[in-house]
Formats: C-alpha cells, structure tokens, sequence
C-alpha cells in the first residue's frame, strides 16, 4: 500500500509539516509506504470545467500549477491524506483544491 500526504501548509516545516510527518511515520510502523508533497505557495488553478480531463483523465488543461503531477502519484497511491492549516475557520485555499 502506498499513501499520498499532501502537505498545504505555506509553512513547509510548521505545525502542520510536523503533524504529517508523525502520520507517514505511524504509517511506516504498519508497512505503508507514504510520500509527502508540500504544496506551499506553489499555484493551485481552479476548475474551469473545460472538460479536458475526461478526454484525458487525470490531466489538467493547466500545465503551469502542480495539479497534473499530484494527479499522477494520486492514479498510484491508495490512499489520500490532506492536512492544511485552519484559518478563518476552514482549510487554506490552495489545500481546498484537494478536498473537495
């Protein structure tokens, strides 16, 4: 089994770094194999419903954010963990893109 851990701090070592640092070593403990992505203050684009990713799936029309490479280690881990700091009362934005 394989975990994606995506990290959407802008923060790459704050509370939130810290966190899933501890998960990927719990996860280690029991044989899973986890990776941590830092998404920080890279771009994230929005949906614009261009449909291009049902003709290609797991491709964005947009190849200037990080979405078509966490899509590819997305198809090829089992499992998805999202951790982002709370401001205001809901995650960051760029982690919102993730979880929804």
């Amino acid at each position: 089994m394989k975990a994606l851990i995506i990290n959407g701090s802008p923060r790459q070592k704050g509370n939130t770094s810290i966190a899933l640092t501890e998960i990927a070593k719990q996860l280690e403990k029991l044989g899973i194999e986890s990776e941590i992505v830092w998404i920080g203050n890279k771009p994230v684009r929005g949906c614009i419903a261009c449909n291009t990713c049902k003709d290609n799936p797991g491709a964005c029309v947009f190849d200037d954010d990080v979405c078509n490479g966490i899509s590819a280690k997305m198809n090829s881990s089992d499992a998805l963990i999202v951790g982002s700091p709370v401001y205001w009362g809901q995650p960051n934005g760029d982690g919102m893109h993730f979880i929804r």
